[in-house]
Order: C-alpha cells, then sequence, then structure tokens
C-alpha cells in the first residue's frame, strides 16, 4: 500500500471516529439532562434510543465525578468497544 493511500485511510477513519464521537456526546448531554431532570435509566434509554447498558453506564459516570464533561465520557465509551 503507498503511503498516500494509507494517509488518505488514516483521515477517513478519524473523520468517522469524530462523527462516532460527536453523535454520542449529543447522546451523553441528553442522557445528563434527563437524569439531572429525575427521569430514570429506562425512561433515558426509550427517550434517547441507546442501549440501556450505555445508558447506565454514562449515569454511573456522572454520579462519580459530576466534573466529567460530555466529550471524556463519550471518550471513555468510545475506547471500551
Amino acid at each position: 500500500m503507498k503511503l498516500h493511500e494509507r494517509l488518505k485511510e488514516n483521515r477517513e477513519l478519524g473523520r468517522v471516529e469524530g462523527l462516532a464521537q460527536g453523535v454520542l456526546k449529543e447522546k451523553i448531554r441528553m442522557i445528563r439532562k434527563l437524569y439531572l431532570h429525575g427521569h430514570d435509566a429506562a425512561y433515558i434509554t426509550d427517550f434517547v434510543d441507546e442501549n440501556e447498558d450505555v445508558v447506565k453506564q454514562v449515569i454511573d459516570m456522572i454520579e462519580s465525578n459530576q466534573e466529567m464533561d460530555d466529550i471524556t465520557i463519550a471518550e471513555v465509551i468510545l475506547s471500551q468497544i
């Protein structure tokens, strides 16, 4: 594989990862907002159309460190996939 082909693939992969992180960040923002307004994991799961395990993981991170921002939570979750 030529260097320019590899660079092009790496840019594409970075763009896809960035999009995934952005989408997840928005979902995390919604999860945080709904959770802080008193909604439970089951309601939030339905509202944001996300896996309940992911919603619970986000809630656990919010509870354990309320200063953790949404992008950091997204990075943690994406690193586990």
